[in-house]
């Protein structure tokens, strides 16, 4: 599986400043799964790696968000990973706020249009970024920050084989088989009640299908530390091969009340591709 590669587009949107749905629908009877998309989350987590690097060599940096969303590419040509990363530097001034973070704008994107190394083993590549990375160091006292938005789109690695095994029989929703897989892991990794909300959209051309189950926080005021979305995660994606994450949004927790420690909240998407074989009915006559 070759590394996701980034596109030549990159938006940063800078600005200085001191110191439940609709039901499921019906699921077509015979549906077993189909290739397998790499996870949109290897070029986020490459990114984050990236900003590791640079914030050890251009200054305090804070990252107060990450959003990926795997999106149509332009004409319909196959799809693209689209991540944001909610930055904020820090300097003694605004104008050197600013040359800050344009610092480190023009080196993430030439790291990120470089060549990378093969990504490890997803529950480590989660690791590196979620829990090894800290998002939100002290900022320094006295200091101006620049905050913005780096958009990278990237073009997501090769499918996965498909395993060819069965997502759903027969008359079987398979938006049950992905709700089940999601509440079981939930359950394991101790993120608490998520309310679930699936939708099917038809993946021209051919006869695939994409189930895609939404996935937020049954409770408001519930928040999380970055360890335990990280874990979260990679229980979706790893103890299930034939869904993957499509859409993941993570902010900090902006609930009443004092925190010893920064907390985050999340929202995600986790998709699989089936297609559509005939009904036993249908192949005998």
């Amino acid at each position: 599986m070759k590394p996701a590669t980034l596109l030549p587009f990159l938006l940063l949107v800078p600005a200085c400043r001191s110191g439940e749905s609709a039901p499921p629908a019906a699921a077509p009877e015979g549906l077993v799964s189909a290739a397998t998309p790499a996870s949109a989350l290897v070029g986020a987590l490459r990114a984050l790696e990236t900003l590791a690097e640079l914030r050890a060599q251009l200054g305090p940096c804070q990252l107060r968000g990450l959003t990926l969303e795997r999106v149509s590419g332009p004409a319909g040509r196959g799809e693209l990973d689209r991540v944001q990363l909610e930055l904020e530097v820090f300097a003694a001034d605004e104008a050197r706020a600013r040359a800050a973070f344009d610092a480190l704008q023009a080196a993430l994107r030439e790291r990120m249009l470089a060549p990378g190394e093969p990504a490890p083993p997803l529950s480590e590549h989660l690791r590196r970024g979620f829990v090894a990375l800290d998002w939100s160091p002290e900022a320094p006292e006295g200091q101006v920050a620049c905050s913005g938005t780096v958009q990278l789109e990237l073009v997501p690695a090769d499918p996965l084989p498909s395993t060819s095994r069965a997502l759903a029989t027969a008359g079987t929703d398979p938006a049950a088989v992905l709700a089940l897989h999601v509440r079981t892991q939930a359950a394991q990794t101790n993120v608490g009640q998520l309310n679930l909300s699936h939708s099917m959209i038809q993946l021209a051309p051919g006869d695939e299908l994409r189930q895609r189950l939404r996935i937020v926080p049954a409770e408001r005021q519930q928040r999380y530390s970055l360890d335990q979305i990280a874990w979260f995660l990679a229980a979706l994606e790893e103890q299930s091969p034939d869904s993957w994450l499509t859409r993941l949004t993570v902010e900090p927790w902006q609930g009443p009340g004092p925190a010893t420690r920064p907390t985050w909240t999340f929202q995600a998407e986790l998709s699989a591709n089936v297609r559509v074989v005939p009904a036993a009915s249908e192949t005998h006559g």
